[in-house]
């Protein structure tokens, strides 16, 4: 998704402007994003959700079950749930990492389909300032930002008490045809039941348990998504 990044600057991006698209085909090879403890409820009705055994910890939602594509994306370009996760919905911009750890840059894609010299809003104003456009932009970066920071401390927990193991699923598909899919990470809910009241009743004030839930719930996810991907590649 994000192919073309420069860090914005009013000296190279004074004349750029954003304008309105229809459709996210520039999310077509998204095949996963991660997610806010914020959107997982509304997430999990849609996509299923895992965690990467990765740093930073974060929930993450499978935008397709092979790597390079979006199943939820039309062919149309248009998305096909309700739903759109807010990695996706921040682009063209995103942070970037700098030399102080507690610093980001602004950054954009300058191949976004969203960049005009002609069309739509401004960035800066004439006096070098940013635009409402520009800024909203940068707000809800922000929001993200400490979103995720405080995603990946609460669910932490699931790494400390090793509540989190490698999954595989078998699939049957609509048109009956099997297919397997490798080393998914998910909470383990044996593990959890297995938990004494204490440690319950804390992951229950914090919202952890309501997060285990969510991922737990959008699990069966998988086999939709599977068959989505079937109907899509039937299509094409």
């Amino acid at each position: 998704m994000f192919k073309n990044l420069e860090p914005i600057d009013v000296a190279v991006h004074k004349d750029i402007r954003l304008q309105p698209i229809d459709g996210l085909a520039y999310a077509d090879d998204v095949s996963s994003t991660p997610l806010s403890a914020t959107e997982m409820a509304l997430a999990a009705r849609y996509f299923p959700i895992v965690f990467p055994d990765a740093e930073p910890m974060m929930p993450v939602a499978l935008m397709s079950l092979n790597p390079g594509e979006n199943a939820f994306v039309g062919t149309d370009g248009k998305w096909l749930v309700d739903y759109v996760p807010a990695h996706i919905r921040r682009y063209p911009f995103i942070l970037g990492i700098t030399e102080t750890s507690d610093k980001f840059a602004i950054m954009i894609d300058r191949d976004a389909p969203h960049i005009s010299l002609d069309q739509g809003e401004r960035l800066y104003d004439d006096d070098g300032e940013m635009t409402p456009a520009l800024t909203k932009a940068v707000e809800f970066l922000k929001l993200f930002q400490q979103e995720s920071v405080a995603t990946s401390q609460m669910i932490r927990p699931l790494v400390d008490k090793n509540m989190l193991i490698e999954q595989t699923y078998t699939i049957t598909r609509d048109d009956g045809k099997e297919m397997s899919y490798n080393g998914l990470r998910v909470v383990d809910a044996a593990r959890i039941s297995s938990l004494d009241d204490q440690t319950l009743a804390e992951w229950v004030r914090s919202g952890l348990m309501g997060l285990v839930y969510a991922h737990l719930n959008s699990i069966d996810n998988i086999r939709k998504l599977a068959n989505l991907q079937n109907v899509m590649g039937d299509s094409a």
